[in-house]
């Protein structure tokens, strides 16, 4: 078990432990309005499963709770192979999303759907300069971190910053999604806008409404607000849901396309087409 749990925490953290588990499974629902998955189903359904006065009370203790959970995990994820990661990686292109599950991870079990974080690929030190980036202001300060193996720029408890493919794909699921943008000069837009966000806080309560902190797919649609990631109202706030994301690339969003999905389990790793992604979502979201 490579997580750990607190022993003899004080009474208050037993306490936001508690509340910050039903907050979770209360503010990650997705949309009253579900799409039709290719099975008859809906993806993201039932978001309000309880009383807005509830997630009120327990909101505050968000960062409280993340903290003591974030590290907690038991296994490492299927995909934690390092032929499987190079593979996965050496199908990329700056500024693809992708977007994972981990159910070997505390936080992958509670909060409900198959994926749970989104991060951005911004590229090897040779696909910066061949952007013009390498040179940029807010790259040339992470240039060692780069050399050094960071791919992904990703925002989690620890706030936004750049991770190896080892610690991104130490997971169970992966989906690349690959931004169609007209935009001139929108890649150096976004990966400027990027990297200038490192440090930036995590946003605990999932709220794309403000701008100090940022939660995985906010970061996203911060870098590139073209993409126009779906939205839905939940408990009052506008948040972005990553299998909501998925689904509708799935589905054919003009705007981000679905370039590879690959999902493992103990039986091993497998790369489903599209029909059976929208399958895994659907099954992820019962009636």
């Amino acid at each position: 078990m490579r997580g750990f749990w607190v022993s003899g925490m004080s009474v208050f953290r037993r306490a936001a432990v508690a509340a910050g588990l039903a907050m979770v499974v209360l503010l990650s629902a997705c949309t009253h309005d579900p799409g039709r998955t290719a099975g008859g189903g809906q993806c993201c359904a039932d978001a309000e499963r309880q009383p807005r006065w509830l997630v009120a009370a327990v909101e505050p203790l968000a960062p409280v709770f993340g903290e003591i959970v974030g590290p907690i995990t038991w296994r490492h994820g299927y995909l934690d192979d390092e032929a499987i990661q190079k593979r996965f990686v050496a199908g990329l292109q700056p500024l693809d999303v992708v977007v994972i599950s981990s159910k070997g991870r505390l936080t992958g079990r509670l909060i409900p759907g198959l994926f749970q974080h989104a991060t951005v690929y911004v590229g090897s030190e040779r696909e910066l300069r061949a952007l013009g980036m390498w040179s940029h202001p807010s790259v040339v300060p992470h240039r060692e971190a780069i050399r050094g193996g960071a791919r992904f720029i990703e925002a989690d408890r620890k706030g936004v910053h750049l991770s190896p493919p080892s610690a991104v794909l130490d997971t169970d699921r992966a989906v690349a999604l690959r931004p169609r943008i007209a935009t001139p000069g929108w890649r150096q837009r976004s990966i400027a806008t990027l990297f200038g966000e490192l440090g930036t806080g995590f946003d605990f309560n999932f709220d794309a409404g403000r701008a100090d902190r940022l939660f995985c797919a906010e970061l996203v649609c911060h870098a590139m607000p073209e993409l126009r990631l779906p939205r839905d109202k939940v408990y009052g706030r506008d948040t972005i849901i990553p299998d909501r994301v998925v689904y509708e690339a799935a589905r054919g969003n003009p705007r981000l396309r679905l370039v590879t999905y690959v999902a493992g389990d103990r039986s091993g790793i497998r790369t489903p087409g599209r029909t059976e992604l929208l399958d895994d979502l659907l099954k992820a979201w019962p009636d």
